[in-house]
């Protein structure tokens, strides 16, 4: 017991658990993925690792869809702070995050508008996330951001993200 291969999947799962922290309330195992492999991790062993979390009661499932409970979610993003390349996965999830925005915001005046607009609401602490990074690293991204919330938020009444024209324009 101990060596080095349980010491590697301890640190795999360690840096699944920072990296998912970084996904606001619930998600799917697809986000994970986007967000959390990188050259540490690769995608493929993501849904094993998760799976363990979900095994371990620290991660919930409902459907497909997790969420990390908050005390870990506060941890984990206590220990993002601590790594490396904190800046390279804020940046892959914000990325993620606009993706998701973009393709919800152009079903918003279809007949899919009702699924979309509970796939944009599921996505506003998400958005919060990803706006903080870009406004302070990527403005190309938050201008990306304020521009496709728009519809969403000004039909919403949403005055938290449409003030967000305001401060990229």
């Amino acid at each position: 017991r101990g060596g080095v291969v349980p010491r590697l999947a301890d640190q795999r799962r360690g840096h699944a658990v920072r990296a998912a922290g970084r996904l606001s309330g619930w998600f799917s195992l697809g986000q994970v993925e986007l967000v959390c492999a990188d050259d540490r991790l690769q995608r493929n062993a993501i849904p094993a690792l998760l799976a363990r979390l979900v095994e371990q009661s620290l991660v919930h499932r409902s459907g497909a869809r997790f969420t990390l409970l908050e005390t870990l979610r506060a941890y984990a993003t206590e220990r993002l702070q601590l790594t490396d390349s904190p800046d390279a996965l804020r940046s892959r999830h914000g990325r993620d995050t606009a993706d998701r925005l973009t393709t919800e915001d152009a079903r918003l005046w279809t007949r899919q508008e009702p699924a979309a607009v509970r796939a944009l609401s599921e996505l506003v602490d998400d958005l919060h996330a990803a706006w903080l990074y870009a406004t302070l690293h990527d403005h190309q991204l938050a201008v990306r951001l304020a521009a496709d919330v728009h519809d969403f938020a000004y039909g919403r009444q949403r005055l938290d993200l449409l003030r967000w024209g305001l401060i990229v324009a």
